[in-house]
């Protein structure tokens, strides 16, 4: 969902995801209704059904809400631009209930068909936010290449407990950089 900058939006939201976040650490998926983060938010159910038309999109915007914030505007090259972008994503990933809700929904995975295609659903949308980030310079991003770049911050911030360091995530850009193959062009 675009980023809305009036405060009473920006606090409603901030509201869903810290409601959502709680919801599924202590019940798992199951336990996010519309009526569940209606009553631990404090909002209405018809403020969630506004904005949200199904359970899983309200889980999945939660996690993505303002994750695009901060990311490359100015970048020098296509190394520049995917180490902004892993900073961008480790600042997304330091925030208490965006780092929770992915934390379980990561576990859930494992075994619960529901919760796999919630995150098949974050990364993908992930992987196109960082191809759109790299397509001024003409570059893409395979899922092997992506799995390798989400998977240092994600274990800094959500195994190790802490965000990833700048100087780790230019190195990591300067890796692997050279995996990201230009894009192709069609000429239909």
């Amino acid at each position: 969902m675009p980023r809305n900058t009036d405060p009473r939006i920006q606090r409603t939201r901030a509201l869903v995801r810290s409601a959502v976040s709680s919801l599924l650490v202590e019940g798992g998926l199951s336990a996010v209704t519309f009526s569940s983060v209606a009553s631990r938010s404090g909002l209405g159910r018809q403020t969630l059904y506004r904005h949200w038309n199904t359970v899983e999109e309200l889980v999945v915007d939660s996690v993505l809400e303002g994750v695009d914030d901060g990311y490359p505007s100015a970048a020098l090259d296509a190394a520049d631009a995917l180490r902004q972008w892993i900073l961008g994503l480790t600042r997304a990933l330091s925030e208490e209930p965006r780092a929770t809700a992915l934390a379980y929904v990561v576990a859930l995975a494992q075994h619960d068909l529901l919760a796999r295609e919630l995150l098949d659903r974050l990364l993908e949308d992930r992987r196109q936010a960082l191809i759109s980030v790299l397509a001024p310079f003409e570059r893409t991003c395979p899922k092997p290449v992506f799995a390798a770049t989400v998977g240092p911050p994600i274990f800094a911030s959500l195994w190790a407990g802490r965000p990833l360091r700048a100087a780790e995530a230019a190195a990591l850009a300067t890796q692997l950089e050279p995996l990201l193959p230009r894009r192709l062009h069609r000429t239909d």
